[in-house]
């Protein structure tokens, strides 16, 4: 098994969803990054991708055989970036919600824990 790599059972940590707008319609070119919280840098790389043309996304994450929790960032240009705190060692679905910027002054994101 020379040059093969696996990941252990419980070290890894796997995101996919769909980033939309206030309105529900998909976003897509979003970038969605996937990184661990504050303080767990030695836990994992962060690591990002883009959303395809229905707003959808995958991330997964290979990481040291710790619990951790991690934070899921979209960004697009033209909106307001969105977060949402996940945790470690779990697969999750989850939909991000991008406020256009002109509505900055209605509404002001917040965080979210899945």
């Amino acid at each position: 098994m020379a040059g093969c790599w696996f990941v252990p059972r419980d070290s890894w940590t796997a995101v996919e969803g769909v980033v939309v707008d206030d309105a529900g319609a998909p976003v897509p070119g979003a970038t969605v990054t996937l990184r661990p919280e504050p303080g767990q840098e030695k836990i994992a790389f962060p690591d990002s991708v883009s959303t395809d043309e229905k707003g959808c996304f995958r991330l997964f994450q290979g990481h040291a055989p710790v619990r951790c929790n991690f934070i899921v960032e979209a960004k697009k240009e033209g909106f307001l970036g969105a977060t949402m705190t996940v945790q470690g060692c779990r697969s999750h679905q989850v939909r991000l919600v991008l406020v256009p910027e002109r509505a900055k002054a209605a509404a002001t994101p917040g965080k979210m824990t899945h």
